[in-house]
């Protein structure tokens, strides 16, 4: 039982991961500790896989909407995801601490200091679209609050995204 967790503690650490895996002093059924240590493994690649995606996005962004959602249905959520595509941006729900990590090393780092509470961060390589569609969906739904952004290292407060969202988009 030790070498197996010996093992994947070291597949672990090959991966970049820093996690210890060890049987439980309790633990009389090695399978059931086995698979919760399989789970563990999975649930820190996904993140590091989400944090890895995130920074992507981060670097390579126009501009980033940071709104608050506190309230919203699982159905408002997908018109405005909808709403969000069909305006050639994405709206997505991130787990600030991970969201926080991908901001590392990007021009967005300064967001970090709004990322509190239940957010959400809207992003596009067109500056307008994700301010407008945001802007426009929080006029209609009061549980959509933007909180504000950036447009690289420029942050902006909400008055300067309400702003964005009046300028023409790219396809104007």
């Amino acid at each position: 039982r030790g070498r197996v967790f010996f093992q994947l503690s070291k597949m672990l650490e090959r991966q970049g991961i820093n996690h210890r895996v060890k049987p439980t002093p309790d633990s009389r059924n090695d399978v059931a500790t086995l698979d919760s240590a399989m789970g563990t493994i999975k649930q820190a690649l996904e993140k590091e896989k989400t944090v890895a995606s995130l920074n992507e996005v981060f670097s390579s962004t126009a501009v980033v909407v940071v709104t608050q959602n506190s309230g919203l249905t699982v159905a408002q959520l997908t018109n405005l995801r909808r709403e969000m595509r069909e305006a050639g941006a994405n709206f997505k729900v991130a787990k600030n601490r991970l969201t926080k990590l991908a901001l590392r090393g990007t021009p967005y780092e300064s967001l970090s200091d709004l990322l509190a509470g239940p957010t959400a961060i809207a992003y596009s390589d067109d500056v307008v679209a994700p301010a407008r569609v945001a802007a426009k969906f929080a006029k209609a739904n009061d549980q959509l609050v933007i909180i504000g952004g950036a447009m690289g290292q420029t942050v902006l407060d909400v008055g300067g995204v309400e702003a964005l969202a009046q300028l023409p988009s790219l396809d104007e």
